[in-house]
């Protein structure tokens, strides 16, 4: 698969779904492959946040950082066939959006530090409802349909 689009598979989803809704009231963080597997990240805002409250003010309730292990499988997947074209989080309580923190984190001097599109899934009461695309395009996150989506 090369789009971004075709690994967000219906099974896919369905497993960052249930990934949303395990890490609820926290957000959940994570990517996916070219062939449509999903690798549930560890969120390590929490710990960021315990360790130096005014350089990471964000708990895992309204922010992610994906923990150092899944870091480096992230970037050792762009010297391979199979890279990373997807980046998830959860918004908990919140919509499916691409906020400004979400944009900060993703860029560097302005342009994407990944060649991946990134997805965000609403949930509320624990439930996820509902998930959008996003995908660097002209200077900013622009979002992009998703077809293979199955809810």
């Amino acid at each position: 698969m090369s789009n971004k689009q075709d690994a967000l598979t219906s099974d896919a989803i369905k497993k960052i779904y249930q990934h949303a809704e395990s890490t609820y009231p926290e957000e959940c963080c994570g990517f996916v492959f070219a062939s449509g597997t999903v690798h549930q990240g560890i969120n390590i805002q929490n710990q960021l946040h315990e360790q130096d409250p005014t350089k990471y003010p964000r708990t895992a309730k309204n922010g992610y950082s994906l923990s150092f292990e899944d870091i480096q499988i992230l970037n050792k997947s762009f010297d391979s066939d199979n890279k990373v074209v997807v980046i998830y989080h959860s918004h908990p309580d919140a919509g499916a959006y691409f906020s400004e923190e979400d944009t900060k984190q993703a860029l560097f001097a302005g342009e994407p530090i990944y060649d991946v599109a990134y997805l965000v899934v609403e949930t509320r009461n624990g439930m996820a409802e509902d998930c959008r695309l996003f995908q660097f395009n002209q200077g900013g996150f622009v979002d992009v349909p998703l077809i293979n989506l199955v809810r």
